[in-house]
């Protein structure tokens, strides 16, 4: 049941969970003006348990399953510290149409959803928790990370020469294994974690499961999941891993691989799909009115429903565009995004235009950006050529370098906050 519900149940699993039993709590980390106590970190261990056990897999050692989870909490409380100073919010609304769409996904009605909910020993109202939280990490991670990346001219120049940008429509069900070096260790603790991790990749061509020697090595917080990504286009990854995968076939491994945050190792368990010599372009225009600290959701969305009133009454989307999109680029073009192409828009405005007919406006459409009233002009198809190229190598490296400083950030954070682990146990 977990699985089936995606990428959302890694936020239940951190959070939900029902105490099973009586204990003295105690607090066991700081964070700044915020505290992890030992119940809620059993809590999530709880839940863990029951998706470990629902998959009939092993889990890892004891003590270093909770070293993983509470560095996950840790990253959560200050995100959601970070989310507080920059004044963003979720309100309920969204998050009863987060749920709804979790519930649709996965084929249940909403008291389904409670009931599978609950016979995981999952509360409804954590779940509802962990939805916001994942939802407020979205918007920062799409406002203040990924919104602020610049990529020049000559570095697509660079990144295309070097084999970037290429019209690979593959994706890849990715599981991973990290050997971890802290961010100060020196040369004797990185030699000796290279070591660890050479000597996984030599238990692996001996025939080790992959699933079983990431339970048992890795110190991704995905560990106690077989280490397992999920599928991921090539645009979603880290160029070291894009290009060691691409190297390497279905079923196999890569060799050690080192970066910042340590030692990986990757392996594909399934990849579909294949180069394409066309895609479909749109031709769309959007109204956008934001959400800050001065306008809730309700009032947002409100607003642009009131807008699309108008435009169905027959008043001109550019000029209403022009006056009122928060949008100041496309504004200043009547809402006009131009021709785009798959993937290069934030998904739920995606996925809305996809359905769209050729003059239709859509109802408000939510995005980590606001609520968006969107038309589509027309559609077309493309042959690939120099311009989808470009486009394909901007995404790509938007996205690394997105991942890049959202990893960097979060050690900055972690850095300039005051964090103190109380259980010498569960030091870092």
């Amino acid at each position: 049941m977990f699985r089936r519900f995606g990428i959302i149940i890694i936020a239940v699993i951190c959070i939900g969970g029902a105490v099973r039993g009586q204990s003295l709590d105690r607090v066991i980390a700081v964070i700044n003006d915020d505290v992890i106590t030992h119940l809620e970190l059993e809590n999530r261990l709880t839940s863990l348990d029951a998706e470990i056990k629902s998959q009939g897999g092993d889990a890892p050692p004891r003590d270093e399953l909770r070293r993983q989870m509470l560095q996950q909490m840790i990253n959560d409380k200050l995100q959601l510290q970070a989310a507080k100073r920059l004044g963003l919010s979720v309100d309920e609304k969204a998050i009863d149409d987060a749920v709804q769409n979790v519930a649709r996904n996965n084929r249940l009605t909403l008291s389904q959803l409670r009931e599978a909910l609950a016979s995981e020993g999952i509360s409804y109202g954590l779940f509802r928790e962990s939805i916001k939280t994942q939802m407020l990490i979205n918007q920062i991670y799409t406002r203040h990370i990924r919104n602020r990346i610049v990529v020049t001219e000559e570095e697509l120049d660079g990144f295309i020469a070097s084999g970037g940008g290429r019209a690979d429509a593959r994706e890849y069900d990715v599981s991973h294994i990290l050997v971890r070096v802290a961010e100060n260790a020196g040369p004797e603790l990185t030699d000796i974690a290279r070591d660890k991790a050479k000597s996984v990749v030599s238990s692996l061509q001996r025939g080790m499961e992959f699933a079983e020697a990431a339970k048992k090595y890795s110190d991704a917080p995905d560990a106690s999941e077989g280490g397992r990504l999920g599928w991921r286009t090539p645009e979603e990854l880290p160029e070291l891993f894009t290009e060691a995968l691409s190297r390497i076939d279905i079923g196999s491994s890569t060799n050690v691989l080192q970066s910042p945050n340590g030692f990986h190792i990757l392996h594909i368990n399934d990849a579909k799909g294949s180069n394409q010599s066309a895609v479909t372009q749109t031709n769309v225009r959007h109204i956008l009115i934001k959400t800050d600290e001065f306008l809730s959701q309700s009032e947002a969305e409100h607003r642009a429903e009131q807008l699309r009133e108008r435009v169905l009454n027959g008043e001109s989307f550019p000029d209403l565009a022009r006056v009122h999109s928060d949008d100041p680029i496309s504004a200043a073009k009547g809402g006009d995004l131009g021709w785009v192409m798959p993937g290069e828009l934030t998904g739920s405005f995606e996925d809305a235009m996809s359905k769209l007919k050729a003059g239709e406006v859509s109802e408000p459409v939510f995005s980590p950006f606001g609520f968006h009233l969107i038309q589509v002009l027309d559609r077309r198809q493309q042959n690939m050529g120099e311009e989808v190229t470009r486009g394909r190598a901007r995404a790509q490296l938007v996205a690394q370098k997105s991942e890049e400083r959202y990893e960097s950030w979060l050690k900055r954070m972690r850095d300039e906050s005051y964090v103190e682990i109380l259980d010498d146990n569960l030091e870092l």
